[in-house]
């Protein structure tokens, strides 16, 4: 996680270089190692293949972040770590296969766990190869990890077969509030310049209800809370919307809004101009006629801090 870190950051203010691209390479080449190492726990190595988040990169940039560079600089190591380490990625997951009935014992859950994270960390370098496979897994799965984690995969790549997988979770499980739940959540994290308008039309859509304070944190508090480059694009409509998002809540459920309010707290670590967006839409939420006291003490504190 350590020297993880240090690559993203070095990506993030020098850019790739010749040495930084050595660098992540041998980073690769030791990852690689530890994934293929047999005496190594399933679950124990799929938590190796999680690079550090952006919760922990942020407190070591001093000021001026720029979320769209520092989501590319880990994007950067994340597509190296993948194609280096292709064949043994694939080669993992095809070994984790599970077969039989679902068991829920430790053993089990870290096979699984590694075996998707292996086609998530492989469709960087090969998506094709991981499309086919997601599709396979969602159609053949016997159990809610194998199904969910196939989505998620699938929704990622997106295109064409991750709009059909999503109808088709949401078909299928159409009368399941959880289920639900986890589909308006997949959504709410895929990150781009587009995130915010397409989190806006989820709001829109039938089996959204902001009565439902899981509903709510299903679609808007993922969001908020972890869309990096969604909720703090360039133009402001992350921020935007989550505004629109907490005065609307705060007329039924101020404890839910105060919540959400919450996102914009790491609002001063951003460049002038998000920050001047972030500003305006947190000034825009103090400006609400009778706006609850939960609310206001977020926000209030928030733009002091």
């Amino acid at each position: 996680q350590v020297a993880a870190k240090d690559l993203i950051l070095a990506a993030y203010a020098k850019g790739e270089t010749a040495k930084w691209q050595a660098n992540a390479k041998e980073f690769a080449a030791a990852f690689g190692k530890a994934l293929s190492a047999p005496e190594l726990d399933a679950a124990f190595k799929a938590k190796m293949l999680e690079l550090p988040v952006f919760e922990v990169l942020l407190p070591a940039i001093k000021k001026d972040v720029n979320a769209e560079n520092l989501f590319a600089a880990r994007e950067a190591l994340r597509h190296v770590v993948a194609k280096f380490n292709l064949a043994e990625l694939k080669r993992t997951y095809e070994h984790t296969a599970q077969s039989g009935t679902y068991s829920p014992d430790a053993a089990s859950t870290g096979q699984r766990a590694l075996h998707f994270d292996c086609l998530s960390l492989a469709s960087l370098a090969d998506p094709e190869w991981a499309a086919a496979q997601a599709r396979r897994e969602f159609d053949s799965a016997n159990n809610m990890t194998a199904e969910f984690s196939a989505l998620q995969t699938g929704a990622r790549l997106g295109g064409a077969v991750g709009a059909k997988m999503l109808a088709e979770f949401h078909a299928r499980h159409a009368g399941d509030h959880l289920l639900i739940d986890k589909w308006f959540a997949v959504q709410a994290l895929l990150p781009g310049a587009d995130a915010a308008a397409r989190v806006r039309q989820l709001t829109a859509h039938p089996d959204f209800t902001y009565k439902t304070p899981n509903r709510v944190y299903a679609l808007l508090r993922n969001f908020i809370g972890g869309n990096f480059t969604g909720f703090h694009a360039a133009s402001g409509a992350g921020y935007a919307l989550g505004a629109d998002a907490i005065l609307k809540l705060d007329e039924t459920n101020p404890q839910v809004a105060s919540r959400l309010a919450t996102g914009f707290r790491s609002w001063r670590k951003f460049e002038p101009k998000r920050r001047a967006k972030a500003q305006a839409a947190m000034k825009r939420i103090l400006a609400k006629r009778n706006l609850s006291r939960d609310v206001y003490e977020i926000i209030s504190r928030t733009m002091k801090g």
